[in-house]
């Protein structure tokens, strides 16, 4: 089961719902990892896997371009060596931005998968069977046959072990161009690569640099990314799906907020049956939420819960060991903040996150947190009362 598919029971009783901070703070280098402190990392992120493991994903620039790097925690609590991800060196997309993180889906066991978009215009996944400390050469998803702008893939495994995967994709674009787009979709069973364009049915194009968000728990695909509606506005829109390759047209699941001909770059994720996404469209940063069946966009907060506080990147959700919690990560200004669905209405868990957060792993009422902070990595582990 994918564990960034955020399943909606309670809360564990280390969190208490409306909680404003932490009681205590470790910071510095997990051990086995001090190497990160004389190196150039982009787009950190910490994940729980099906077996407990908790493994460190990154990229590095290097002498040959630019590599995706995973180190998994030890039973004694240390990481062990890197291993990069990407085999052949040099080959991952150098562009360093928050949104073209690798993606990341978690299957049973030990099994792990990593997407990312590479600097020939290709669409990869790397697939490992032992909890990162190994990875499979990576299979090409894009089934292409000349370059074209290809980015923001996101993937995720069903029950059966078969991997999913979305991207934006331009190929019928002038050479160069991100738009018109297209979002395409592969299925990868037993080494094979079947690919499909989910938006040919459509025009203009849908909206060519905000992230993807892709879930395929119990063999039922949902997936949401910005569309580009007739009239010209940019906001949320979902396909669902099923294993064996059967899909829905897009379907708006916001109203019309985006209306600037250009791309915000903050793409939504799927949290339960809602849309989550960070929106600028007043002038200010907000979190906003909705659905299919309530396309009504709404904020998450309040005026008065709001206050000063701005969104700088879009949720994120928080992996647990156990699958149960649903937390999301609101990376912010001046601090980020952790939240968890109670009933109809999102409520805030800890307002005091450092506002360098991009990625979080929850176990035990340790929250692990890392980040980059003028240029340097950060990893930070909060304990809740």
């Amino acid at each position: 089961m994918l564990r960034l598919k955020i399943g909606f029971v309670s809360l564990l009783s280390a969190l208490a719902l409306g909680a404003c901070g932490t009681e205590s703070t470790v910071s510095g280098m997990p051990a086995g990892l001090d190497s990160l402190v004389s190196n150039t990392v982009f787009e950190p992120q910490v994940t729980f896997l099906n077996d407990g493991t908790l493994l460190m994903t990154w990229r590095e620039r290097t002498e040959s371009g630019s590599d995706i790097f995973a180190a998994a925690r030890t039973s004694d609590g240390r990481f062990g060596l890197p291993v990069r991800v990407n085999d052949e060196a040099g080959t991952v997309e150098s562009y360093a931005h928050d949104g073209m993180r690798a993606s990341i889906a978690v299957g049973s066991g030990a099994n792990i998968a990593i997407a990312w978009a590479d600097s020939r215009a290709q669409i990869r996944a790397a697939i490992s069977t032992d909890g990162g400390l190994s990875f499979a050469p990576a299979v090409r998803l894009d089934q292409a046959e000349k370059p074209a702008y290809r980015a923001y893939p996101a993937i995720s495994f069903d029950a059966s072990g078969d991997l999913h995967a979305i991207w934006i994709d331009s190929r019928f674009a002038e050479p160069g161009a991100e738009e018109p787009a297209d979002l395409y979709y592969a299925k990868v069973s037993d080494g094979s690569v079947a690919e499909k364009n989910l938006t040919e049915n459509q025009t203009p194009s849908i909206c060519g640099c905000c992230r993807t968000f892709i879930s395929a728990e119990n063999d039922f695909l949902t997936m949401t990314f910005r569309n580009t509606t007739a009239d010209g506005f940019r906001d949320p829109a979902t396909i669902t799906g099923t294993a064996d390759g059967d899909f829905s047209e897009p379907q708006a699941a916001s109203d019309g907020l985006w209306e600037l001909r250009g791309c915000p770059m903050a793409g939504p994720i799927v949290a339960g049956q809602e849309v989550l996404w960070n929106d600028g469209s007043t002038g200010k940063m907000l979190a906003m939420v909705s659905s299919i069946s309530e396309p009504m966009a709404r904020r998450v907060f309040s005026d008065e819960e709001q206050g000063e506080w701005i969104t700088r990147r879009p949720p994120r959700a928080i992996t647990t060991v156990d699958g149960r919690n649903s937390l999301l990560l609101l990376p912010g200004s001046p601090m980020s903040r952790l939240i968890a669905k109670n009933g109809d209405k999102w409520n805030t868990v800890a307002n005091d996150l450092p506002p360098w957060a991009m990625s979080g792993a929850h176990e035990d009422g340790k929250l692990y947190l890392v980040g980059v902070l003028e240029g340097e990595f950060q990893f930070e582990t909060y304990m809740f009362p």
